[in-house]
């Protein structure tokens, strides 16, 4: 091997060292750009469970199908009663009126 052999060989693995190094910076600009990216969607990500477990919470506490089921049952039941108590009271209601009005005419 002569010296003008190495000289084309040194400038041949210079330029393929040098886009080398223009492909590996143009690599990593991309990696730290995508890098921010990840950042923040991580960032909305851990937002989202956040509201996520909130809501879980919520849920734990409401009722279920059975449940305002049943609800709705005993509302009924009441209801039932509250007419049964208003038949009774409404005759009492009658005899009372008639009471105080005989004791108002005795009483004059």
């Amino acid at each position: 091997m002569e010296i003008s052999d190495l000289k084309d060989w040194t400038s041949v693995i210079s330029g393929a060292l040098a886009i080398g190094a223009i492909i590996y910076s143009w690599l990593m600009s991309r990696s730290e750009k995508n890098t921010g990216r990840l950042t923040a969607v991580e960032i909305i990500v851990a937002d989202q469970g956040k509201v996520l477990d909130r809501i879980e919470v919520e849920l734990r506490h409401m009722p279920t199908k059975d449940e305002v089921n049943d609800l709705k049952l005993s509302i009924g039941d009441v209801t039932g009663e509250l007419k049964a108590l208003r038949a009774t009271i409404l005759p009492m209601s009658e005899t009372v009126r008639r009471i105080d009005g005989y004791l108002l005419e005795v009483n004059k």
